[in-house]
C-alpha cells in the first residue's frame, strides 16, 4: 500500500545538481558552502525551474553525508544593547591564525550592528597602535557609532594590572563621543554578531586556501571584503547584502580634519563608559 513515489520528494537529477553545486562551492577560494549558498548557486546557474527550499537542501546534504545536524544552543537571558535609527552601535573583536611555520596573523573586525557593514584590518600584532589604526579606519568608512561593543581584552580596555587606568583606546573613544560598552568577562558569546563574523572569515576565506606569507594574506584580504559586501546575505537583513543595506541609510563619518585635530597624548574627555557584568542573587 506504500506509494511508489513520494509527492514531496525531489527527483534524482535535482538531488544530483544540489550535490554538484556543493562540490563546486568547495573548490572556490572565497565564499560559503552551506544550503543558502547552494540555493544562490542554483539560481545563478538556472539549471532548475524550481529551486528547493533551505530545509530541503539541508536534508539532501544530510542524506549524502555532507553535513551533520547542528546541536541546539542553550538559551540564556542577556540585556543585549540594541541599535536603532537614533543609536548607531558597532561591535569590535579580533581573531588570530598561524601561518605554516611563520608568524601569527591577527584579523580585526568592526561591524555595524544595523547594516552589518564591516571594516577589516590584517596585522601581525594587536598593539594599541594597531587597534587605534583599525578603529580610525573603520570610523572613516562605516561612520562614527554612538556605542562600541567589545570584550575586555587589554588592547581595548588598557589592561587590569594598574588600578583606575584609562587606556589610550578608551580615551580615543571618549574624545570622539563614542561610548565603550565592555561585555561580561569570559563570555565571548555576548558579542555574537562579530564572533560569527570571525568564524565566517575563517570558513569562507582563511580555510579555503594556503597562504605563503603575511603580505599574501593582506593582498587577498579585499577579496573577502568584496564578497561579503556584495554576495553575502546575513539572515538579519532579510535578503539584503550589507552593501545594499548601507545604501538605505547614511552615517556621520570621521573626517580627515577631525582626525588631524586629535592630539597624540589624549586627555580624559567627559563621557560615559558601560561595563556589563553578571550579578549574583546577593548583589555581588
Amino acid at each position: 500500500r506504500r506509494p511508489q513515489r513520494l509527492a514531496g520528494r525531489y527527483e534524482a537529477r535535482t538531488r544530483r545538481l544540489v550535490v554538484q553545486a556543493r562540490l563546486r562551492l568547495l573548490k572556490r577560494k572565497v565564499g560559503l558552502i552551506g544550503p543558502k549558498a547552494i540555493q544562490q548557486e542554483l539560481r545563478t546557474a538556472k539549471l532548475l525551474r524550481r529551486v528547493p527550499a533551505i530545509s530541503t537542501l539541508s536534508r539532501i546534504l544530510h542524506d549524502h553525508g555532507l553535513i551533520k545536524k547542528p546541536r541546539p544552543s542553550p538559551w540564556a537571558y542577556f540585556p543585549q544593547p540594541t541599535p536603532t535609527t537614533h543609536y548607531v552601535l558597532h561591535a569590535m573583536d579580533w581573531t588570530a591564525r598561524y601561518l605554516a611555520g611563520g608568524p601569527k596573523v591577527f584579523a580585526f573586525h568592526t561591524i555595524d550592528l544595523q547594516t552589518h557593514a564591516i571594516a577589516q584590518t590584517l596585522s601581525t600584532d594587536k598593539s594599541g597602535l594597531t587597534v587605534r589604526g583599525h578603529a580610525l579606519k573603520a570610523w572613516q568608512t562605516l561612520g562614527l557609532p554612538d556605542g562600541l561593543q567589545m570584550d575586555n581584552d587589554s588592547a581595548f580596555s588598557g589592561g587590569s594590572k594598574a588600578p583606575r587606568l584609562f587606556g589610550d583606546f578608551v580615551r580615543l573613544c571618549l574624545a570622539l563621543g563614542i561610548e565603550p560598552l565592555f561585555l561580561p568577562v569570559g563570555e565571548p558569546k555576548r558579542n555574537g554578531v562579530v564572533e560569527r563574523l570571525n568564524g565566517l572569515w575563517s570558513h569562507s576565506f582563511w580555510n579555503r586556501r594556503h597562504f605563503r606569507s603575511v603580505s599574501h594574506v593582506k593582498r587577498a584580504g579585499p577579496e573577502f571584503a568584496a564578497w561579503y559586501e556584495h554576495h553575502y546575505y546575513p539572515p538579519a537583513l532579510n535578503g539584503l547584502s550589507p552593501g545594499q543595506a548601507r545604501r538605505q541609510g547614511s552615517r556621520l563619518r570621521l573626517t580627515e580634519k577631525a582626525l588631524r585635530a586629535l592630539p597624540l597624548e589624549l586627555p580624559i574627555t567627559a563621557g560615559r563608559l558601560h561595563f556589563i557584568r553578571r550579578v549574583e542573587e546577593d548583589g555581588m
